[in-house]
């Protein structure tokens, strides 16, 4: 699964978790050697090798403990409690969205759905500006759907996210992590004493045999911690923090089929963000966000005198260009549409003139539960739901 986890500590050598140079010490124990004790300043010593008494007693011990631990063992991969699922929270500048799984019979179902409106101005460019009227909606939020005390995934965009994908000799796990401080001042445009960092693994087309691709990724500390604090008052344990790009590709692994010949946009578009992710023959390969979104829908476009449409369309041109022109001029086949903008027909008819060679498809959230028996419940969504894409991602991770 694609992903990061900007709030878990690293604890390779060479990033947090650094060795000290100290050697660990070993006493070598002589088996030979005579058994003794001291009373007072002599030392009466019998002369029986230590190993003759010592060896008939370790091995009863590990007679009698060997089936206790083998016992205790099985009990634990036997009633082990299963992980409490995640919940995941979207929080955009119009509102926060929330989607928690349950499992049936081996099959995935809806168990939460809820959405809390936010005011203007609480939220902009992936950052709170309003706490009192932010934990007063998340507060609500969490009241309603009984999450005190619960592991929530959060998703965070914008500019104070960086995502780049870099190459690298092939090395070991261990050998990556010592190599990624370094790696990270090269490719992070920030001080990384201020910003959170992780790192992942992935695949790549067109690499040389002796190289891999690894998918670095930073976000500031203030505006990851911003919002864990505000999730802590509101009751809840926030454990992964993840990038919005990130989890529309994991939403969408899990409710289509990715095509393995083709190139696939995933373009979310929300009131205030929106959020672009490129598959390349079935792999992540580029991400982007646009301050842009369905707020601009009805604005005449400032000085460049489009509509508003229009101009969140052309930024999104421009980042797919620059995608195209990084990765060796792959056509866009198909553009999936998530968010509100996948539900306003003047956008949607303004993406199909200007990709008149790509297929564009309005994405479905929920797609591939439509089919399970209850899936539902008290739900009732009848069409297409763009919108929670983000949270289905989140709401998916491990954690």
């Amino acid at each position: 699964m694609l992903g990061c986890n900007l709030i878990e500590e690293k604890k390779e050598k060479g990033w947090r978790g650094e060795s000290n140079g100290k050697a660990s010490e070993w006493r070598a124990w002589d088996w030979k050697a005579p058994m003794g004790v001291i009373f007072g300043r002599r030392k009466w010593v019998v002369n029986v090798p230590v190993g003759k008494v010592l060896f008939p007693i370790a091995c009863l011990v590990v007679i009698i403990l060997l089936p206790v631990i083998l016992i205790y063992k099985l009990a634990i991969v036997l009633f082990k409690k299963k992980p409490e699922p995640l919940v995941g929270i979207d929080i955009g500048s119009s509102g926060i969205k929330l989607i928690e799984f349950g499992e049936r019979g081996g099959k995935r179902f809806l168990k939460k759905f809820d959405f809390e409106k936010l005011e203007p101005l609480v939220v902009e460019s992936g950052a709170i500006m309003d706490f009192e009227r932010f934990d007063a909606a998340l507060g609500r939020l969490v009241a309603r759907n009984g999450l005190q005390g619960r592991r929530v995934a959060l998703g965070i965009s914008g500019h104070s996210v960086i995502s780049k994908h870099i190459t690298l000799p092939e090395m070991t796990p261990e050998e990556l992590a010592a190599s990624m401080r370094w790696e990270a001042e090269q490719y992070i445009p920030f001080d990384l004493n201020f910003v959170y960092v992780d790192w992942q693994r992935v695949e790549s087309d067109n690499l040389p045999a002796d190289c891999m691709c690894v998918l670095l990724t930073a976000a500031k500390k203030d505006v990851v911690d911003d919002y864990r604090e505000a999730l802590k008052r509101a009751g809840m344990r926030p454990v992964v923090v993840d990038i919005e790009g990130y989890a529309l590709v994991n939403a969408f692994a899990a409710m289509y089929e990715a095509p393995k010949d083709k190139t696939v946009v995933l373009a979310d578009v929300g009131a205030g963000m929106t959020n672009l992710a490129v598959l390349a023959r079935g792999h992540y390969a580029f991400s982007r966000d646009i301050a842009l979104g369905t707020s601009s829908f009805s604005e005449k476009g400032g000085e460049s005198r489009l509509p508003g449409t229009q101009v969140v369309v052309r930024e999104i041109g421009r980042s797919l260009e620059f995608c195209e022109s990084v990765s060796s001029g792959n056509q866009i086949d198909i553009i999936y549409l998530f968010g509100g903008g996948a539900k306003e027909a003047a956008f949607v008819s303004e993406m199909k003139n200007r990709f008149t060679k790509s297929q564009i498809l309005i994405g479905d959230s929920l797609a591939g539960l439509r089919d399970v028996d209850g899936a539902f419940g008290e739900f009732k969504v009848d069409e297409l739901v763009p919108e929670y894409a983000v949270a289905v991602g989140l709401a998916l991770r491990k954690g």
